[in-house]
């Protein structure tokens, strides 16, 4: 303030002076209560922008009434306000600047009667209906940017639980990955990656080369189209036969590569598996086969030991003739059983008189 030249303050430079020095003592009041309310961020920008309000109005009055430069500024103050305070707290700032405005012209007007023009009361009128065309206009801003600010939150938090969800299935898969980017450093690697490479500590980021030379040669060839046969290797003597393969993730900004890393013992007994199904299969299918013609035997069989010219002696290689074929009947049912996947049935027997069947049929099979 130059009292030479005064830009403000020209009519009342004590009470612009004073009002400046108790508004900056408020400024830093707030400043230093406002780690203490954090609870009630909204209560606080209420308080400070009515503040603002009146401090305004004090130094318009001691410039010497409204002026257009300062009725500026209670824009600036309802803008905030709306924008910090969806609700009926927004209009209600832009009710207490209108009034403020109305009241600074009015007293003005009483003071300066000889003054008055319908220009002043205009000014004033249009100043106050801008103050709540900008309360609106900032309610239906702050609505919008809430808005967006909610549904990014929301995406971000789906994007979140699907990176933790592809993370935890990644980690419980059986078969090691890596991904590394062009210029082969390490983005990702689950824990199946760290077991078959015996890896413990490994930095996101590393060079491959730095984790496992022969991966990092592996990807070189395949690269170059210069990889003619599958790569299995040993990472330690005492590690299982990793089968690597790799797979290219092109995306629009990044040019990734994915490394699979399969246990060549489980695969192993994955055919092994896939083979004893097969067996299991054929095992059924030739025991089908030859049931049909044991049938017949053990049919014919009987027939023969209703005859009455046969002997004593053919009477009993008959009688073993349908124990075997019983024997073998029983046999086949159970490989029937087996392929067909049947619950077990756990039965109660007579160990007495089992081992007694048992050991007739063994001493008349070893003889």
């Amino acid at each position: 303030i130059n009292p030479n030249n005064p830009l403000i303050g020209a009519s009342n430079t004590l009470l612009f002076l004073t009002t400046s020095i108790i508004y900056l003592f408020l400024a830093a009041l707030g400043l230093i209560l406002s780690n203490k309310l954090r609870s009630e961020p909204r209560l606080q920008a209420f308080i400070f922008i009515i503040i603002d309000i009146i401090a305004i109005t004090f130094m318009m009055h001691a410039n010497g009434g409204p002026t257009i430069q300062l009725s500026m500024l209670y824009l600036v103050m309802v803008a905030a306000g709306n924008i910090l305070l969806p609700g009926k707290r927004g209009p209600l700032i832009a009710a207490v600047a209108a009034l403020a405005v109305l009241y600074e012209q009015f007293y003005f007007i009483l003071t300066n009667f000889e003054h008055i023009s319908a220009e002043n009361l205009g000014q004033a009128s249009i100043l106050g209906l801008s103050f709540f065309a900008v309360a609106v206009f900032s309610q239906l801003i702050s609505h919008r940017f809430r808005q967006v600010e909610a549904l990014a939150l929301h995406k971000s938090l789906e994007v979140e639980n699907l990176q933790k969800l592809n993370e935890q299935i990644i980690n419980r898969m059986h078969t090691g990955v890596l991904v590394v980017n062009h210029q082969r450093h390490l983005l990702l690697l689950n824990t199946a990656a760290k077991q078959l490479l015996g890896l413990n500590n490994v930095l996101i980021g590393c060079n491959l080369k730095s984790i496992n030379p022969i991966l990092d040669a592996g990807l070189l060839a395949w690269q170059q189209n210069l990889m003619l046969k599958p790569l299995i290797f040993k990472s330690q003597p005492a590690f299982p036969e990793v089968n690597v393969s790799y797979m290219k993730l092109e995306s629009a900004s990044t040019e990734n590569t994915l490394i699979f890393l399969e246990n060549t013992a489980q695969m192993t007994q994955k055919a092994q598996q896939l083979k004893l199904a097969s067996l299991g299969r054929l095992t059924a299918n030739i025991a089908h086969e030859i049931r049909n013609p044991l049938g017949a035997i053990s049919h014919a069989a009987q027939l023969l030991n209703e005859s009455e010219d046969i002997n004593g002696a053919d009477k009993r290689l008959l009688t073993i003739i349908e124990q075997h074929c019983h024997r073998v009947n029983t046999i086949i049912e159970t490989i029937l059983q087996l392929s067909r996947r049947q619950k077990s049935t756990p039965q109660l027997i007579k160990l007495k008189e089992w081992l007694d069947n048992f050991i007739d049929e063994f001493t008349h099979t070893s003889a």
